[in-house]
């Protein structure tokens, strides 16, 4: 599979136009087009290339319903805290409490501990932005322990 880039070098309608300044340009059409009652939100693009176009920004990659790629963005989402506010609403991407897994490239990831849901949670609230989460809410719903985290008034009062 090839990987997707948002930003990519090649030829341009505007001779000698990077692949960044093309971003922002296209973003710039586009604010412009839909105005500012629309939220516009930055995913899988060079993150400071689109302040002052967007509402809403990704910083960090896709954590997945695997501890292992949370474990691998947290110092990413925690080192970007400065940016919530600043140059838009932070979004770390969806966090996973529950024991569902999700199989990829055919295999199955082992479910969250009690102790990775709650730091999955915990980073999700140090961003400071976008609260959201990635899990089946009638599944998630059987476990009472998992649930609680969703409720836990110190952490959803944490990005305050």
């Amino acid at each position: 599979m090839i990987p997707r880039k948002a930003v990519v070098e090649g030829y341009r309608f505007r001779p000698n136009t990077t692949a960044l300044e093309a971003q922002q340009i296209g973003l710039a059409v586009v604010r412009g087009a839909v105005g500012d009652e629309v939220l516009l939100d930055k995913d899988g693009s060079p993150v400071l290339n689109t302040v002052r176009y967007v509402d809403e920004g990704r910083i960090s990659v896709d954590t997945a319903h695997d501890f292992a790629r949370t474990k691998s963005v947290a110092r990413g989402i925690a080192a970007r805290y400065y940016m919530h506010r600043n140059f838009f609403v932070s979004d770390p991407d969806a966090f996973c409490i529950s024991k569902q897994t999700i199989a990829v490239k055919g295999e199955f990831p082992k479910p969250l501990t009690q102790s990775e849901a709650e730091t999955s949670i915990v980073l999700a609230a140090v961003s400071g932005g976008m609260f959201e989460i990635g899990d089946d809410l009638p599944a998630l719903g059987a476990e009472p322990e998992r649930l609680a985290l969703v409720t836990n008034q110190d952490l959803l009062h944490m990005p305050n």
